[in-house]
């Protein structure tokens, strides 16, 4: 080796050694004059000088670890070493070669140093050449002068110091510059044209079409975004599965709901769940399996994080027809830093809800979130519940594990807490009309208080509404005002009390519930059961209301036994009243 035409652009990057790379001997091989179109030298041999300015570029650039700049630092470099070339003491071909090699070292990605290496000629390279550096040569030197960090020497002036410092702030200020157009014109092409706005006087708002009915009667309006906030283990994968199948089937929502049914497909992108599982669930809550779309992402990485992922999937929502779409849940979906963002959160959010609907042609978005301490509002940023038009939230009992309420709230919508009920056998919900859990909790009191009610009553018979309060009070039961009335109602309507409505006034008054005779042989000659007490109620029923003038007496002496159950009934003298059947049977 005996110069640089000897060394490839492709040949590996080491060090070079002063004695490789010498001025050549002018009596073995003249120095050629300059041929370039810019009238530098081309592939000349190296000096001591330059190519001890190289190896520290070098070395330096390979040293670099990522996010560190190491883009700018190559164009610095190229820069820096094009003013070696400018003043013919070594060649580009050397230059190019050895940067480049630094930079794979430095793991910058090759089409980065591509685009510098293609660039460097109209820009940091082109540049330096303009600026030629002269070292001047010293008699006998053997080793290079020292470099600083800017590549200056002991023998430059402060000046030219300055100078290459201010040059090296503009080169890089052009490089950043460079960049943030080129985001600009990459984030412009991705976004496409922009929509024209909406927008109009109200007059002409008001003409247009109406929209359509709600998708979910009262619950999920058309078009909508919906949350559904769900403490965990509650059960929310079940209701987002019962409202696919009412969405696909048209079926009323936790027998409570009508629904406009969907004519595409419902799709669940299921974070959370094995595959297995969800489709096993889904087919016990008997859905069409042919209008379920599943895309199970559990232990693979998030598709919305990624623009070839995000593009692909809605490549195949599309494709099969999906107007319904199911997230669940939004915490694993979610691709920011923090759920407690707001700002974060809401730019999610706003992705999601132009993904769904424009890339993937979806009409309605379903969101599931954790609920957050206390179970009664979305964990993390209030932009979930700020973005979604209706908020549906399940919650538990707080004193049955087993127990589940639903409510919901949001634009134009408002369903008061109520009860759900669950079938195990085909995993569907609905809802009771035992309202909430503060009427539960209320109806719990008052059926304790029942017995304390009874007691009372037996021990006193004929108490009237007025005179129970303090009856309870004296025998040291505790209750609000108005509690001993329902308490009463509900003991008669349990078949523990009868209410009989006595003199001028129509005072009501209270008696303990009669208790059947012995039965007798019937006149056909069967034998009847011997009854010696009260039967035992299967169910709840209504004790008969007797007349003015009536007693319990009488309406037990009607008692009897037919076709082997047990009937309460009213006598003829007192008038006809409710029946009752104390074994769960039709009178």
């Amino acid at each position: 080796m005996s110069g640089p035409e000897n060394l490839g652009a492709d040949q590996p990057y080491e060090k070079w050694t002063l004695d490789a790379w010498k001025r050549p001997d002018p009596a073995e091989t003249p120095v050629q004059p300059p041929t370039a179109a810019n009238g530098h030298p081309p592939n000349v041999g190296a000096t001591p000088y330059a190519l001890a300015a190289l190896n520290d570029e070098a070395a330096e650039l390979a040293a670099m670890q990522p996010g560190s700049g190491r883009n700018s630092r190559l164009n610095l470099a190229l820069y820096r070493m094009g003013r070696h070339v400018g003043a013919g003491t070594i060649s580009t071909c050397m230059v190019r070669s050895a940067l480049e090699q630094a930079a794979q070292a430095a793991k910058l990605p090759q089409h980065e140093i591509d685009t510098c290496l293609r660039d460097a000629d109209n820009g940091a390279l082109n540049a330096g050449q303009a600026h030629p550096r002269h070292p001047a040569e010293r008699p006998g030197q053997q080793q290079p002068p020292t470099v600083t960090v800017l590549g200056a020497t002991e023998d430059e002036s402060p000046a030219d110091k300055a100078a290459e410092f201010a040059r090296a702030v503009e080169l890089h200020a052009y490089n950043l510059r460079v960049n943030d157009a080129a985001r600009t014109k990459v984030a412009a092409e991705k976004a496409g044209e922009p929509p024209p706005f909406d927008a109009g006087l109200l007059d002409t708002i008001l003409t247009r079409p109406a929209e359509p009915p709600d998708r979910v009667d009262r619950l999920i309006p058309s078009d909508a975004n919906t949350a559904i906030v769900a403490q965990r283990k509650t059960g929310k994968t079940t209701i987002e599965l019962n409202l696919a199948r009412s969405l696909i089937t048209g079926e009323t929502f936790v027998e409570q709901f009508a629904v406009r049914p969907i004519t595409g497909r419902v799709a669940f992108l299921n974070y959370e769940v094995s595959a297995a599982q969800l489709a096993r669930w889904a087919d016990e809550v008997g859905i069409d399996r042919h209008r379920l779309y599943l895309v199970n992402l559990r232990g693979r990485r998030n598709p919305l994080e990624h623009d070839d992922d995000r593009a692909q999937l809605a490549e195949q929502l599309r494709a099969h027809q999906t107007e319904s779409l199911i997230v669940d849940p939004f915490g694993r979906a979610f691709v920011g830093k923090s759920q407690n963002d707001a700002g974060e959160v809401g730019a999610w959010l706003a992705n999601l809800d132009r993904w769904a609907r424009a890339d993937v042609g979806a009409v309605d978005v379903v969101l599931s979130v954790h609920a957050g301490w206390n179970g009664e509002r979305s964990r993390g940023s209030t932009a979930l519940e700020d973005w979604a038009d209706s908020v549906v939230t399940l919650v538990r009992d707080p004193d049955d594990d087993q127990v589940r309420y639903l409510r919901a709230e949001g634009r134009d919508v408002s369903v008061t807490e109520d009860r759900l009920a669950y079938d195990p056998h085909t995993r569907t919900l609905s809802l009771t009309g035992d309202g909430s859990r503060k009427t539960a909790a209320h109806a719990e009191k008052i059926a304790g208080l029942v017995p304390a009610v009874v007691d009372v009553v037996t021990t006193t018979p004929g108490l009237t509404g007025g005179k129970l309060g303090p009856a309870l009070k004296l025998a040291g039961a505790s209750f609000q005002k108005g509690d001993e009335l329902k308490a009463a109602r509900l003991a008669e309507e349990r078949g523990l009390l009868v209410v009989v409505v006595e003199g001028a006034l129509q005072a009501r008054k209270h008696y303990p519930a009669p208790t059947p005779p012995p039965c007798k042989r019937s006149s056909s000659g069967q034998n009847r059961a011997h009854h010696p007490g009260p039967p035992t109620l299967r169910g709840p029923w209504r004790a008969p209301r007797l007349p003015a003038g009536g007693s319990p007496a009488a309406a037990a002496h009607t008692a009897c036994v037919s076709g082997g159950g047990l009937q309460l009934g009213v006598s003829q003298q007192l008038g006809e009243g409710p029946s009752v059947d104390a074994h769960g049977l039709d009178v």
